[in-house]
């Protein structure tokens, strides 16, 4: 483990970066979400604080988290 592991930081350090391409392909509910936050749609927040945040998240369904503030 730990040969496999210095191989890929000396190929790190010679391609000046990750040895592989990383890349994202976007399936039709990221791309909608992109395009609403680029309008300005569905925008949750400013939270006041990390633990409002936390709340938001743990509630998972944003809209319900609203109806609770």
């Amino acid at each position: 483990m730990s040969t496999a592991y210095s191989l890929f930081l000396h190929q790190c350090l010679r391609c000046d970066g990750l040895p592989f391409a990383v890349r994202l392909d976007p399936n039709a509910e990221i791309l909608a979400a992109i395009e609403e936050a680029e309008r300005g749609e569905n925008l949750y927040g400013p939270f006041k604080s990390a633990q409002e945040i936390m709340e938001a998240l743990a509630a998972g369904n944003l809209e319900d988290y609203e109806k609770k503030v």
